[in-house]
């Protein structure tokens, strides 16, 4: 698949254009420079029918700043790798030869098209033509807040990752045309051999000699026919009338590429995986090593890191397969307490809590370095809030402030709900038990989406009414009929009883406790539905 990387310094539009190609608002934009540090990907799909994946960079320019050094670093790396580069300039400045330096280093080794933003209107267009000193003729000019430009902007990419394309299609065009000419003179003849048919009809009958007028109609309606055959048997016309049905309607050149298409759509689905995709999103405060998880788990340096807090802004992910499943990593940003989040960052923890709706996992990320905080038990918060499976790491082991003992007992004082979660320690710039992390994932997923025989659910929980009976409710007595699994991811089950409203929190919480004793089901929830006989789909309690 082709790559496009878009490429510019701070501040020029680079994640709006993405956004705007995307046709959704994937990454954040403001009007602060330096907003974009890692990159961001989409596959998208051209009017040609082709897909192409689009790369999102950040700014690059000169600066002694390590944070902003490693975005550019990572934005030379998407140049390099790409098929085409937009470099996109800032239309209401000047040029300048910092532009035009980066411009003719990345267009040596990539193509390149010159993209100037912000031309709202004419008038502004005319001062962006003093880019034509960049002295390339692959200049767009385009308004992404006002979409101006943007369709021949996709043309432009069309035709210059994919030229044979244009050709057939013009070839095709070509031949249509000619075809479509050959008819009209076709009908054109026809209709003067009707005329000329009846004219000599009637003056043969006029004389009387009708036998010769028969003779001559049907040497006329022959030529006609022959001239409607040809018309008809036009190979051009008729291998186009089958491809495209009745779309005669449609625009010439739009008929022409719809064929690619169709292998296109068929090449997709040959690609399409056959396993599931497990979907990790990585959490925890600002600072934690969340960034260089991820990068351990994918095994390169897929996402920004630095000792500066609240580096990562954008959600990253990557995805990768480990002992034939797919792996899909979201590492999101960290998070603060709510009087300390600062500008960009409110943006950051909606996108994490649209990452945490998507998930199915999630790894909490703990600092060994240092005590817990009350911060890290909110953050569990969002695990139970989204029903997720949980994996709890504690990162940084080499720096540890404490023994394991000390950590651990500390951690169930504190997180007494999340006994059932996995309790990891690693090191992730020593690349320390990543392996055992990868494993852990697949084993919490099979538990995540596992389902219970429904004669071994009831037995479990008959033995768990035997040992401990339901209390009663102001001395009515509670049962629990039976039960039955509905659903999973996680598993979520009904329990049929007459009194669904009397069953205490407490008693659910001892019958998931027994659940777990008998099943296993590490670090997954299981959620309890307490209902009535005869009720449609429960809803969790």
């Amino acid at each position: 698949m082709k790559t496009i990387a878009i490429i510019g310094r701070p501040n020029v539009g680079k994640s709006s254009l993405f956004n705007r190609l995307a046709k959704s608002r994937i990454a954040i934009t403001s009007h602060i420079a330096g907003t974009t540090r890692d990159t961001n990907t989409i596959q998208i799909t051209l009017h040609n029918g082709q897909s192409v994946r689009i790369v999102d960079t950040g700014g690059i320019e000169d600066t002694s700043d390590e944070l902003f050094t490693k975005v550019a670093h990572k934005a030379r790396q998407a140049a390099k790798v790409a098929d085409l580069i937009l470099y996109l300039v800032d239309g209401k400045l000047l040029p300048t030869q910092e532009d035009k330096k980066l411009f003719f280093t990345l267009q040596k080794s990539v193509p390149a098209l010159l993209v100037i933003n912000k031309i709202d209107n004419d008038s502004q267009k005319e001062l962006a033509y003093n880019f034509a000193e960049f002295g390339t003729k692959a200049m767009y000019f385009i308004s992404v807040s006002h979409n101006r430009g943007i369709s021949q902007l996709l043309n432009a990419l069309e035709s210059t990752l994919f030229p044979e394309m244009q050709e057939v299609a013009q070839d095709m065009e070509e031949e249509l045309l000619e075809a479509l000419e050959n008819t009209k003179q076709a009908e054109l003849e026809s209709t003067m051999l009707d005329s000329s048919v009846d004219d000599h009809a009637n003056k043969s009958t006029s004389n009387g000699k009708k036998t010769t007028a028969s003779k001559n109609s049907s040497t006329a309606q022959s030529l006609h026919d022959q001239a409607k055959d040809s018309r008809i048997l036009d190979p051009r016309i008729r291998a186009f009338q089958s491809s495209q049905g009745d779309k005669t309607s449609v625009p010439l050149t739009q008929q022409a590429v719809e064929i690619p298409d169709l292998n296109q759509q068929a090449k997709s689905a040959k690609e399409k995986p056959t396993t599931d995709l497990i979907q990790v999103g990585i959490i925890g405060r600002v600072n934690v090593g969340k960034s260089s998880i991820l990068n351990a788990l994918v095994g390169y340096e897929r996402s920004v890191v630095s000792a500066q807090a609240g580096t990562t802004i954008d959600p990253v992910d990557e995805q990768i397969t480990f002992e034939g499943s797919t792996l899909r990593f979201v590492d999101t940003a960290g998070i603060r307490r709510k009087g300390k989040i600062e500008s960009l960052e409110k943006y950051a923890l909606d996108r994490t809590s649209k990452v945490l709706e998507q998930a199915d996992i999630a790894i909490l990320v703990l600092d060994s370095s240092a005590p817990l905080v009350e911060l890290d038990e909110k953050i569990f918060s969002l695990v139970q809030k989204h029903a997720l499976g949980v994996i709890v790491v504690w990162n940084k082991w080499d720096i540890a402030h404490t023994d394991f003992n000390n950590i651990r007992a500390d951690f169930l004082r504190r997180f007494r709900f999340l006994e059932y979660a996995p309790f990891l320690t690693l090191s992730a710039l020593k690349g320390r038990h990543i392996k055992e992390l990868k494993r852990k994932i697949l084993e919490v997923y099979t538990n995540y989406a596992s389902r219970i025989p429904t004669s071994k659910l009831n037995d479990t929980i008959a033995k768990a009414v035997r040992t401990h009976p339901i209390p009663s409710d102001h001395g009515k007595l509670v049962k629990i009929y039976y039960a039955t699994q509905y659903a999973t991811k996680p598993p979520q089950i009904a329990l049929i009883s007459n009194r669904p409203k009397s069953l205490h929190f407490s008693y659910k919480r001892f019958l998931v406790n027994q659940l777990r004793k008998e099943f296993g089901l590490s670090g997954t929830p299981i959620l309890l539905a307490p209902r009535p006989k005869g009720q449609g789909n429960p809803e969790s309690i």
